[in-house]
């Protein structure tokens, strides 16, 4: 088993244990806190993925929208857990798994999936936009302990984050597909009007009881959109976003390109997405690696320079991609991108592909553009990969499917 220290570094930045991807396990949909969609895996390159296949599919129904998360050598999908080797429960050829336990509909409140849990201490999830405008995000005792009393146990929320009342255009809302992402003791959750950064030791800009806690600040995007990244990774000190237009990157700590109050931050650098990128699926899953960030699109996924200079000009600074990570198609992306050992993994809306995530094989022109190295499970929706245990793990449809090397 590989170490996960508190100096192990995951997609380019040095983060703390609790931020690490360990390579025995996936605890949320991009795999760590970090939301950075890196796997430790080195099971795969980009001379072996070519020949990835599956292993073995689970016999129940989940819901598309499904990521699987791995831990203790088991599979968690919204309907039910299997074991994650393929030995329990499963018969045949190919070979069908039955799950371990099944999990009831609506876990944790959700259609279709467990809820990310960003925190510890704390259970997070969307709540409704307030009569003012503004969306929350409520933060809970995930141990059911604290705030939290009755048979059965009802919890009530120990604080919700605000964005009403906030000076971007038209006023803040958090929407329903917002994805928190923690580092250190801030938390960044991506709204219809920027985004925004909390302190989710629930101290700093709290008050009341319950607490009720308004943004440390708020990233400018903009033109108001609904349509933005499922996630919202950091890495080295930035925090990047995308909506259907565009792609930010913000100073994660609220200094660079920040003032007056409430304070309001404009972007480190902005690129433009293709035309079409707002189709349903097509943003979704943003990864950051080795200096890189990828962005899904309709056709493809862009490569920028993470540190926004490569491919990058200007005050402000926009940036153009160094590469783009080719479909062959209008698959569109569904579930996002998973890196591990320099294979970038890619659940769209047309199976699996995977990529060179470094920019070399496959890749020609100039512009910069790479073919796939695989593509399977063509025809079926696909989830955002998950990387671990020497197998690729996905939503197929309404079924957990595992692809694994050769023997």
């Amino acid at each position: 088993m590989p170490r996960t220290d508190e100096s192990e570094d995951v997609g380019g930045n040095r983060m703390g244990l609790l931020a690490v991807t360990a390579w025995c396990q996936w605890t949320n949909a991009r795999g760590g806190f970090a939301l950075v969609g890196v796997s430790g895996d080195n099971t795969f390159s980009v001379g072996n993925v070519g020949t990835l296949a599956e292993a073995w599919r689970g016999s129940g129904l989940s819901s598309v929208l499904d990521t699987p998360t791995i831990l203790d050598n088991r599979v968690y999908t919204g309907t039910g857990v299997y074991n994650a080797s393929g030995t329990t429960n499963c018969t045949g050829t190919p070979k069908v798994c039955q799950p371990l336990w099944a999990i009831p509909p609506f876990v944790n409140g959700e259609p279709g999936g467990p809820t990310l849990e960003v925190s510890q201490t704390h259970f997070l999830s969307p709540m409704m936009p307030t009569s003012s405008g503004g969306g929350t995000l409520s933060a809970s005792d995930r141990t059911g302990t604290s705030n939290c009393s009755g048979v059965p146990v009802a919890c009530q929320p120990l604080a919700t984050f605000r964005t009403d009342g906030f000076p971007l255009t038209n006023g803040p809302s958090v929407s329903g597909a917002v994805s928190p992402v923690l580092s250190g003791t801030s938390l960044y959750a991506r709204g219809a009007y920027g985004m925004f950064a909390f302190d989710q030791s629930l101290s700093t800009n709290c008050a009341l009881t319950p607490k009720i806690c308004p943004p440390l600040w708020a990233g400018d995007v903009g033109t108001p959109t609904y349509n933005s990244a499922w996630t919202n990774p950091i890495s080295d000190g930035v925090v990047f976003t995308a909506t259907a237009e565009k792609v930010f990157a913000f100073d994660a700590a609220g200094v660079t390109n920040c003032g007056g109050t409430p304070k309001v931050c404009q972007p480190l650098w902005t690129a433009a997405m293709p035309v079409g990128s707002d189709l349903p699926g097509g943003i979704a899953g943003t990864a950051v690696n080795n200096g890189k960030v990828y962005v899904p699109a309709l056709e493809g996924v862009m490569v920028f320079d993470a540190h926004g200079t490569a491919g990058c000009s200007g005050l402000p600074v926009v940036c153009v991609p160094l590469a783009t990570l080719k479909f062959g198609s209008a698959a569109a992306i569904y579930g996002g991108i998973t890196i591990a050992n320099g294979a970038g993994f890619v659940g769209t809306r047309d199976g699996l592909f995977a990529f060179d995530s470094e920019l070399n094989a496959g890749c020609s022109g100039v512009p910069l553009a790479c073919t796939p190295l695989l593509h399977t499970l063509a025809g079926t929706w696909v989830s955002s990969p998950a990387v671990v245990l020497g197998s690729v793990y996905v939503q197929s449809n309404t079924k957990l499917v595992a692809l694994r090397l050769p023997m």
